[in-house]
């Protein structure tokens, strides 16, 4: 009778090596996640400063305080390697154009890290404070102490004047738009004494020498408060506040045209 010896050998000890070459390359990946990570914010951050500062120098604003940057979510860094960054959204909280106070919105687009090259689009909505629109009235129509409110899409200024002797509410419905570099505030109607009338029926009437006074156009030219880079673009009564829209579409940023400003004709 023959016997069967079997033999079980102890099953081979697996290599560490194929581990250690995973947990080397698993490092690698996350120091240079961690690079990739540490460079973006770097980059962002510049770019911010850079945006900033160019908007407080080209506003001529008195801190950069007063401005906050928005970016968008692409990568600084893809944008930087193609030397633009491609949307810039800027919020300013206040800013001073001629007499008029305002918030700001400014939306570019194409941005150059070279100062040298234009921007591919500028544009910014400013909001203008009812006081210091109230003011402005004041001062150019010789309405004493106006109330200011923005109905639908008009500026309604009410005052109290005398008219026979007699003190009357009186109200004028001024339409905004902007002509040749300047806000235009043009009559609309007048409310006299709580009567709608049209400005020729005020003119026709009785009391037409007196209310004459407010009811031409006002202008009011903003260019000496702006850099020659921008222009005066559009001026409305949205959702009960006066916009006034302003563009510098394709200038550059370190032009003489943002480091000046303009000139009013009165001004010379």
């Amino acid at each position: 009778m023959t016997t069967t010896t079997t033999i079980i050998r102890p099953a081979p000890r697996r290599s560490h090596r194929g581990r250690r070459v995973v947990i080397a390359l698993l490092i690698v990946v996350a120091v240079l996640a961690a690079a990739a990570v540490a460079a973006e914010v770097f980059a962002r951050q510049y770019a911010d400063n850079y945006v900033r500062s160019s908007v407080v120098k080209g506003l001529g604003l008195p801190s950069e305080k007063l401005v906050h940057v928005d970016l968008g979510g692409g990568s600084v860094i893809l944008q930087a390697i193609a030397g633009r960054i491609d949307r810039a959204r800027v919020t300013v909280d206040s800013l001073t154009i001629d007499s008029l106070r305002a918030s700001a919105v400014v939306t570019a687009t194409g941005v150059p890290l070279d100062t040298a090259k234009p921007l591919r689009t500028l544009h910014i909505d400013a909001t203008v404070t009812q006081a210091s629109l109230a003011a402005v009235i004041e001062k150019n129509a010789g309405v004493a102490a106006p109330t200011v409110s923005l109905p639908g899409r008009v500026v309604r200024i009410a005052t109290t004047l005398t008219i026979f002797g007699t003190r009357v509410p009186v109200a004028l419905d001024l339409a905004p738009s902007a002509s040749k570099g300047d806000l235009v505030f043009t009559p609309d109607a007048v409310i006299l004494n709580g009567s709608r009338l049209s400005i020729a029926q005020v003119k026709a009437g009785i009391a037409g020498s007196v209310i004459g006074q407010i009811v031409s156009a006002q202008r009011l030219c903003v260019a000496n408060a702006l850099p020659k880079a921008l222009t005066l673009d559009s001026v409305a009564v949205t959702s009960g506040r006066l916009v006034i829209g302003l563009q510098g579409d394709g200038a550059k940023l370190s032009a003489a045209e943002f480091a000046t400003r303009g000139s009013c004709p009165s001004n010379g």
